[in-house]
């Protein structure tokens, strides 16, 4: 936080930032997230303005604020801060429990499979932007929705198909359109091989 005016009274003494070049956290989400704790806090759902960023913006207009991504769950229950820490958490013990359950289903044996979970748990992709809860929110569904999608195709029960359409949906309301397009592109490149 010390880098940024305003902030910078709260940063312990000689400590810089890591990447300053990550600054939505700081200074766009935390903020907005705090607001959804005000408004709710006021009686107000679904939260509708914020009025510290622009001068005023409304939440439901903008994608990225994921007000009913599933993910953000934590954030209406636990301490904004904490459940920052938390919710990367999750994510990440999310991310390498779909791809298991994946890889175990084309098949792969247990110890393959569970180094592969960790490998995509752990991608570089996700830990530089690890400080971005909706980017990697909107990754982390692929590995269920390409499960869901094989056993569509092997077994053709419709509780796959419906499945599908609600992991599709959970990384769309991640509020991150470009990760949720690259997932929606992998689908139907897998679906066509």
């Amino acid at each position: 936080f010390g880098s940024w005016w305003g902030w910078s009274g709260t940063a312990p003494a000689g400590q810089a930032v890591h990447n300053p070049e990550l600054s939505d956290n700081v200074l766009y989400y935390y903020p907005s997230w705090m607001q959804v704790r005000r408004s709710l806090a006021s009686g107000e759902w679904p939260p509708l303005w914020n009025p510290w960023i622009l001068g005023g913006t409304p939440f439901l207009a903008n994608g990225e604020s994921g007000l009913f991504s599933p993910l953000n769950a934590l954030l209406y229950v636990l301490p904004v801060d904490r459940a920052f820490g938390a919710t990367v958490l999750l994510q990440l013990v999310l991310a390498g429990t779909f791809m298991y359950l994946l890889l175990r289903e084309l098949p792969l044996p247990f110890a393959p499979a569970l180094l592969g979970a960790v490998a995509f748990a752990l991608n570089g992709f996700f830990l530089a932007w690890l400080a971005m809860l909706n980017l990697v929110a909107a990754g982390l569904w692929l590995p269920l929705a390409l499960l869901l999608l094989q056993r569509w195709r092997r077994l053709r029960r419709w509780r796959d198909l419906a499945g599908f359409t609600l992991v599709l949906t959970a990384q769309l309301l991640a509020g991150f359109l470009q990760v949720s397009l690259y997932v929606l592109l992998a689908c139907g490149l897998y679906w066509l091989v």
